[in-house]
């Protein structure tokens, strides 16, 4: 099946353009129930904290949240 959401439109709305991806990943989590939603962003902020990238989590939920409520 094919699942649309106007992902880079929101990513734009929320300054974070780079993050189309994270916000399909939203939408898709959604759709999919592949994974809660508590269960993929925990695992979401772990990655990017043992990455040295933890000061983005905020923004990444936030993104990730935009596309799982589209």
């Amino acid at each position: 099946s094919v699942v649309k959401a106007p992902v880079t439109e929101l990513a734009q709305a929320l300054n974070s353009a780079q993050n189309a991806n994270i916000c399909m990943l939203g939408k898709m989590i959604k759709e999919t129930n592949i994974f809660s939603l508590e269960e993929f962003t925990k695992s979401m902020c772990d990655f990017f904290e043992n990455k040295g990238k933890g000061k983005f989590n905020q923004k990444n939920v936030e993104v990730f949240m935009a596309g799982y409520n589209a």
